[in-house]
C-alpha cells in the first residue's frame, strides 16, 4: 500500500492563518517602533547638546517640540519628558505609551520609559 506524504488542506489553512496573524501584528507594531526609534533619537540628540543641563523643562520641551515637528512625530506631545534631579545629577525621563488596535477587541500597548543623563 502506498502512503501519501505532504501536508493536508487543514495544515495549509492553519499555516496561512498563522502567517496572516503574524503579518497583522507586524503591520500594526512596526510603525509604532519606527516612531519610537525616531523619538529616542531626538531625545538623545537633545540631552547630548552642550548646555542641556543649564536649560529648564520648558526650554527642553520647546526643543523637543521642534524635533517632533521636523521629524513628523504627530502622535506625541513634548510633555512626554520630565526633568528629575537626584544627588546633583539631572536626568531627563522619556515616558509614554502608545495603543493600537490589533484584532476584534484585542489591542497592543507599547510602553516607553527611558532615562538620560543631561550633558554638562
Amino acid at each position: 500500500m502506498h502512503r501519501q506524504s505532504g501536508g493536508g488542506i487543514t495544515q495549509w489553512f492553519l499555516l496561512i492563518a498563522v502567517l496572516v496573524l503574524v503579518g497583522t501584528v507586524a503591520f500594526r507594531l512596526i510603525p509604532i517602533y519606527a516612531e519610537n526609534w525616531t523619538v529616542v533619537s531626538i531625545v538623545e540628540d537633545l540631552v547630548e547638546r552642550p548646555g542641556a543641563r543649564d536649560k529648564n523643562i520648558r526650554q527642553l520641551r520647546s526643543e523637543l517640540a521642534k524635533g517632533f515637528q521636523v521629524n513628523s512625530v504627530d502622535s506625541l506631545e513634548p510633555e512626554v519628558i520630565s526633568l528629575e534631579e537626584k544627588e546633583g545629577v539631572q536626568t531627563l525621563r522619556l515616558q509614554y505609551e502608545t495603543r493600537t488596535h490589533l484584532l476584534g477587541n484585542l489591542d497592543a500597548v507599547v510602553v516607553v520609559d527611558r532615562s538620560y543623563h543631561l550633558a554638562q
